[in-house]
């Protein structure tokens, strides 16, 4: 089983993605339709942080981006924890917990975010008896 997991990046205005992380899920969204557990890919989506106080999140925005793209509701998961280190112990624990140990999780972000996000995923994927591999979307600002 892989379970894609998506790194929010931030909002562009109080009730739209940024151009940034649109493009990571719409690599997400490629790479789902290759895989051949499909329709029933777990998706984590990162980014528990509204615009504003008491506002949807990012990773409510990218979970109705990715809903309304044929993606099942009940496989998108908004992990919790905001930043590179709470993100990856966190939902590699919720993963963990969900789907058992020797989950393959495949880590979507750009490339920028994993110079410094590639070696905390692993960490904390190896702790918790994960398979973790990245796919860097490349060209992409911040």
């Amino acid at each position: 089983m892989t379970a894609l997991v998506v790194i929010a990046c931030h909002f562009k205005s109080e009730n739209e993605l940024c151009d940034t992380t649109i493009r990571r899920l719409e690599i997400a969204l490629a790479k789902e339709r290759q895989l051949t557990q499909r329709p029933w890919t777990p998706i984590w989506v990162t980014g528990k942080v509204p615009y504003k106080k008491g506002g949807d999140t990012l990773g409510e925005f990218m979970k109705t981006y990715l809903s309304e793209r044929d993606i099942t509701p009940g496989n998108i998961a908004i992990g919790r924890g905001v930043g590179i280190f709470s993100e990856a112990r966190n939902v590699t624990a919720e993963i963990t917990d969900v789907l058992g140990k020797g989950t393959r999780i495949l880590v979507i972000s750009s490339d920028w975010y994993l110079w410094a996000g590639r070696p905390i995923w692993r960490k904390f994927g190896r702790e918790r008896g994960l398979e973790v591999a990245f796919l860097p979307v490349r060209n992409t600002g911040g």
